[in-house]
């Protein structure tokens, strides 16, 4: 059901929608999608990316200091295996 309001002075409209609601969930369920790792459940370079420049951004106003920790997996293939053997087995 939609609602749509005309002023007749100024010729504007609003609409509203009932599925508002639905429409944001399912918005935040893509952005959820689009910043994790389907398989490990972790958060991918896009997020990592979009988390940094927003915390650099704060540190540079508040001018505060930052640190980062960057962690290298070694055997990074038989990790991926192992969650692949987990995940199949929870199915």
């Amino acid at each position: 059901m939609v609602f749509v309001v005309h002023s007749m002075n100024k010729g504007l409209s609003f609409e509203e929608e009932p599925h508002k609601a639905n429409l944001q969930h399912a918005n935040i369920s893509l952005e959820e999608l689009a910043s994790t790792d389907q398989l490990t459940g972790l958060f991918n370079r896009q997020h990592f990316n979009h988390v940094f420049k927003r915390e650099l951004t704060r540190a540079n106003r508040e001018k505060t200091y930052l640190s980062r920790i960057i962690l290298e997996i070694d055997f990074l293939e038989n990790a991926m295996t192992t969650m692949a053997i987990v995940k199949i087995i929870e199915c």
